[in-house]
Parts: C-alpha cells; structure tokens; sequence
C-alpha cells in the first residue's frame, strides 16, 4: 500500500510537471527568443495547447507565454522571460524546444531573436528578423483580394514550401533569404543588396525594387 501511494504522488508531481500550459485563444503568434517551436493546426481540437520542455525540468519559470491585445488581433508572445533575460540565462539541450497545437491556422506568425519556427499553415502574414528562421509548410490566403506581408531582415531566413499567397508585398533585406514556393499570383517586391528572393510568380506580375538584377529569381 506505501510503495503505490509513493507511486501514485510520483505520478503525480511527474504529470504536473510537464503538463501543457493553458493558452486563451489567439490569431498571432510571436516567437522572440532563441526557441525552436514547432506549430500544427489540429482542426479536431477546440483549444490550443502548448507544450515546452522547460516546464518538465524545472525550468518553466524562464520562459513566457502570454497572450495580449494587439492592433490586428491577440497575439501569443512566446520567449524567455525577462527575469531569465536579465540573468544572461541559456537554455539547456531541448529546453527551448516547444510544441504548440492551434484549432486553426494562424494568421500571423513572426520570429525574431533568433528563434526557429516551423508552421504548417498560415494564413496572411509571416514576419522574420534577427538572424530566425521561419519555415512554413503551406501558405494559405484567407483573402485572395487582400495583400499578405512577408518580411525579412537583419539576416533572417524565411522559407514556403507550398500553397497559395494570392497577392503580396515582399520585403528581403541584407543577408537574408526568402523562399517562396507557394503560388503568388502578383507581387511589390523590395529587396536589399545581399538579400535573396527565390518566388513562384510569372515575372510579369512582379513590381520588383532591387539593388541588384540578381536578387530576384523565378522558381520554375
């Protein structure tokens, strides 16, 4: 009877430690901090749920994850929390590494201080600066009359693997690389020197300002 008490709390503490946290809903998601989170839109699901590996080494206290009104919708701002900041803090071996399970595709994904995100569907808008890398599996518009944004710059990464952007306005700065295999039906495209832009687009339904002829190359 003692030994499956001791079980049992074990179990329990165990549980509680790496439970997922609970997240109100939200349209945006903000990733500031060297993390390396993983997104997937589970349509069977009514709630989000996010697990970070923090939490199961005792290390939950270093990272937030709040959700805050924003402009343009709520958005879940996810990184190290300031206390951990302030410390010169680094996370150990996968404790940032998280997963995070949404009802619906997010409209807006942004990556910045070195984070590394992987998304597998979004919607309008995809954001990357400071050296993070942002890769999406499908781009889907949720308005094909709208304009989407997509953005990099202080050498960050983004890359689309598939789908459909519909019209969009493209910003690459120096030293970064922008992929974009979904379909882009027209574009404005910005583009510093030293930045690559890889489109599936007809050159002919492209606004292209360049520093350099190079900068701009038609995904075949």
């Amino acid at each position: 009877m003692q030994m499956s008490l001791k079980s049992l709390i074990f179990s329990f503490i165990v549980n509680s430690a790496t439970a997922g946290r609970d997240v109100i809903p939200f349209t945006h998601l903000q990733v500031s901090s060297p993390m390396t989170v993983e997104v997937v839109t589970d349509t069977s699901q009514s709630q989000v749920s996010l697990d970070i590996a923090a939490d199961g080494m005792g290390l939950g206290w270093t990272v937030k994850a709040s959700v805050e009104p924003m402009t343009f919708g709520r958005t879940l701002l996810l990184g190290m929390d300031e206390r951990a900041a302030r410390q010169g803090f680094h996370w150990p071996s996968s404790a940032g590494q998280a997963t995070l399970r949404v009802p619906e595709a997010l409209t807006e994904v942004s990556a910045t201080g070195g984070a590394q995100v992987l998304v597998d569907v979004v919607t309008s808008a995809l954001l990357a600066d400071s050296k993070s890398n942002l890769t999406v599996t499908k781009f889907v518009t949720a308005n094909k009359n709208r304009t989407n944004f997509i953005m990099a710059s202080s050498g960050a990464n983004i890359t689309v693997e598939g789908g459909f952007a519909g019209k969009a306005f493209v910003k690459v700065g120096t030293g970064c690389i922008v992929k974009l295999g979904c379909l882009v039906s027209e574009a404005a495209v910005e583009a510093d020197e030293g930045a690559k832009l890889f489109i599936n687009a007809e050159w002919d339904t492209l606004n292209i300002n360049a520093e350099d002829d190079e900068t701009v190359k038609i995904i075949e």
